[in-house]
């Protein structure tokens, strides 16, 4: 009979340290879904500001292009003599 108690004992305990162990991942679990939902706006916001501040640059030819045929002003830039 106390064999049984004492097995009845070690499962309570058993139960009763894995419901503690379930609501600590229950706190994790809600501590890192409200980080990565965090995480997702401020993604989302960071790459809507990018797209604003975008800017078109005109593109030069390539250099090798430019070799093939001297002009000054391609080099240095329209020079008023």
């Amino acid at each position: 009979m106390e064999e049984k108690s004492s097995l009845q004992m070690v499962k309570e305990q058993l139960v009763k340290q894995l419901s503690v162990e379930y609501d600590k991942l229950i706190t994790e679990m809600t501590t890192l879904q409200s980080e990565r939902s965090q995480y997702e706006i401020e993604v989302t916001e960071a790459r809507n500001f990018l797209q604003e501040q975008q800017l078109w640059t005109r593109s030069n030819v390539p250099l090798w292009q430019s070799l093939q045929h001297w002009n000054k002003s391609t080099w240095f830039g329209y020079m008023l003599h």
